[in-house]
């Protein structure tokens, strides 16, 4: 995923996330999802709904991999604002980092005035960060005044 698909004042808030959450952590910070179109979000959403036992324990649960709760449309993604974001291990992302590295990067999201998904109440999206504003660009979309791909 390319910064460049974000809105481009967003791009330069996400580099300086990136760049707050290696010095705070001492871990390389990706970015690997950015702009969704809305047919790449319907793909993500539709293998959410239908959802999977990824760990083979016989249930849909919490530790299976979950992608996305949002339809087309109503994802910040869909609006080039918003970007997840993970830790580095070598050439692999991290997953499985420590709640303390997460948090760190979210504390960074928040203060650069971003939303962060890692305080969500109703799901932990900890690699998930936002800016607020894309809820303006959901209200132009839904009045037809702003065409998405």
């Amino acid at each position: 995923m390319k910064l460049t698909s974000l809105e481009s004042d967003f791009q330069s808030v996400v580099q300086q996330l990136l760049m707050g959450s290696e010095i705070a952590t001492g871990l390389k910070w990706i970015a690997y999802s950015c702009r969704r179109t809305m047919a790449e979000q319907k793909v993500i959403y539709e293998q959410d709904k239908n959802g999977k036992d990824d760990d083979g324990d016989g249930k849909i649960d919490e530790s299976d991999e979950h992608v996305t709760n949002a339809p087309p449309g109503y994802s910040a993604h869909n609006y080039g604002l918003a970007v997840d974001c993970a830790p580095m291990i070598g050439n692999s992302i991290w997953w499985n980092a420590p709640d303390k590295v997460w948090k760190a990067y979210a504390d960074i999201a928040v203060k650069l005035g971003m939303v962060a998904g890692y305080y969500f109440k109703s799901i932990h999206d900890a690699p998930h960060v936002e800016h607020p504003r894309w809820r303006d660009q959901q209200k132009l979309w839904k009045a037809g005044k702003v065409k998405l791909p």
